[in-house]
């Protein structure tokens, strides 16, 4: 198969996968379930690709890629939370590359997938590369902890999350400061008031960035990047995990509807988006409140509610760890 029939079937694949989201959308399916079927359709074609590249190369030389080099999805195309025109975001981690040849299948992969119609966010390591990068990058950290294989040998992602977990021992509170310092500066560059009249859903204060610092702070203190983990970890009320399991749901919901109104990754909820979303969603005016109003008063709910949780894990990851594992037990 020549490499343009290759990137002209992975084009049709993305077209499909976006039109069926679409549909899904119209039929009233839920955020979460929608991300979840965009990150399976978007899984499919990245492997489509990738398998057809290692299959171009020499017999030894694509058995020796196939032993040597996992696929790992990161970010959102890691936690399965892909809106139409998220961000493809794969690292290729190897132990060895005899042959030279993983840059080149790492560029023609990225290459591909983008004259496909995605937008990728690709990265090349090795274990030790990833978690000194890790250990400097707050962005590179917060990925590594989400990370999902997609193809390749698992022994490597094996390695990877406990060394992971020994630089968070080691290294908690600077790890902590760096990732707080990060969310800092991306609030001030999109507006640090929940309240904004025209906010970030994804970026703005309790938006969906929040709700993935609550992961991170919990696998930083607790070691649990999920919110039921945390619920038995007693950092978590039920009723807290479920507010933000609903707002999760929310927020993705509203994000996926920007998208495919733009046709491209939005995540600006403008005062025009505002009113066209209030209106699909038959929201009527009524106590002296129009209908853009009463949906940005449910939004603001969300954000608000997301903030008081995320700054309650905040506070509660104060004491050292000596102190929190002897309350645990």
């Amino acid at each position: 198969m020549t490499r343009r029939s290759v990137v002209a079937r992975a084009a049709a694949g993305v077209a499909e996968a976006r039109e069926r989201m679409a549909a899904q959308r119209a039929a009233g399916s839920p955020g979460t379930q929608i991300c979840t079927l965009a990150s399976d359709l978007f899984e499919t074609i990245v492997l489509d690709v990738y398998h057809t590249i290692v299959e171009a190369l020499p017999k030894e030389t694509a058995a020796h890629v196939r032993r040597e080099v996992a696929v790992v999805a990161h970010g959102g195309f890691g936690r399965r939370e892909m809106a139409p025109y998220s961000d493809v975001d794969v690292m290729l981690l190897y132990d060895r590359d005899r042959d030279g040849v993983v840059p080149g299948i790492a560029r023609q992969l990225l290459q591909d997938l983008f004259d496909a119609g995605l937008d990728v966010g690709q990265s090349v390591r090795t274990v030790p590369e990833a978690i000194r990068l890790a250990e400097r990058d707050a962005t590179v950290f917060s990925t590594l902890i989400e990370s999902r294989l997609l193809a390749g040998p698992s022994r490597l992602l094996d390695r990877l999350r406990p060394r992971l977990s020994l630089l968070v021992d080691r290294h908690r509170p600077r790890l902590l400061r760096q990732l707080m310092e990060a969310r800092g500066e991306e609030r001030d560059r999109h507006g640090r008031s929940a309240s904004l009249l025209q906010p970030n859903v994804k970026r703005s204060r309790g938006g969906l960035r929040d709700i993935q610092m609550v992961r991170w702070i919990g696998f930083l203190g607790w070691g649990e990047a999920t919110f039921s983990g945390l619920v038995l970890r007693n950092a978590l009320s039920a009723a807290d995990a479920d507010t933000l399991r609903e707002a999760r749901s929310f927020l993705l919901g509203v994000r996926i509807d920007l998208h495919l109104a733009a046709g491209r990754g939005n995540d600006e909820l403008s005062r025009d988006e505002q009113a066209r979303i209030a209106a699909e969603r038959g929201i009527a005016s009524s106590a002296g409140l129009l209908a853009v109003e009463r949906f940005m008063r449910d939004y603001c709910g969300v954000t608000q509610s997301v903030l008081r949780i995320l700054t309650h894990l905040q506070q509660q990851m104060g004491p050292p760890p000596w102190r929190r594992q002897l309350a645990d037990r």
